[in-house]
C-alpha cells in the first residue's frame, strides 16, 4: 500500500507515558462546512504495545491548529488492540481544517509502536514488521 505522506498521522510513533499526541497533524487546506461526511483512519501496531489495559484513540480536530476538539473515541481491550492487524476509526468531517490522535488509555503506556493514516481505500490486510 503507498500512503501519501500529508495523510499520515504517525509513523511507528512510539508510545510512552500517559497520553501521546500523533506525532503529525493532517491539514485539509481550508476549513470549510460542506456538510457531514465520513472520513477513516486506519491504524498498524508492532504487536508490542504495553502498559494499560484498555487503549483509547481519541480522534480530535481544529479549525486553526491550536484549539483542539474530541471528534469521536474508540477502546480496545489490549490484547484486541495488539492482535488486530488493521483496526479502523471511522468519524464524521463536518468543517475541521485540521485533524490528529491522542492516544490515552487507564495507565501509562510502556512500549509499542503505532501506525496511522487516512487510506486512499480501506485495507484489506496488512502486516506491520517495525522495519524501517
Amino acid at each position: 500500500m503507498y500512503l501519501d505522506q500529508h495523510l499520515i498521522l504517525s509513523d511507528k510513533q512510539d508510545l510512552s507515558g500517559a497520553s501521546v499526541t500523533s506525532t503529525n497533524s493532517i491539514d485539509l487546506g481550508t476549513s470549510m462546512n460542506m456538510g457531514a461526511h465520513a472520513l477513516t483512519i486506519s491504524m498498524v501496531t508492532d504487536g508490542n504495545v504495553a502498559g494499560p489495559t484498555t487503549v483509547e484513540v481519541t480522534v480530535e480536530g481544529s479549525e486553526d491548529g491550536s484549539t483542539w476538539t474530541a471528534i469521536t473515541t474508540r477502546k480496545w481491550a489490549l490484547a484486541d488492540f495488539n492482535a488486530q492487524k488493521v483496526k479502523s476509526i471511522p468519524f464524521p468531517w463536518e468543517k475541521e481544517r485540521y485533524f490528529r490522535l491522542v492516544y490515552s488509555g487507564d495507565a501509562n503506556y510502556s512500549a509499542g509502536k503505532v501506525s496511522a493514516f487516512v487510506p486512499e481505500s480501506a485495507p484489506i490486510a496488512e502486516t506491520y514488521t517495525g522495519a524501517a
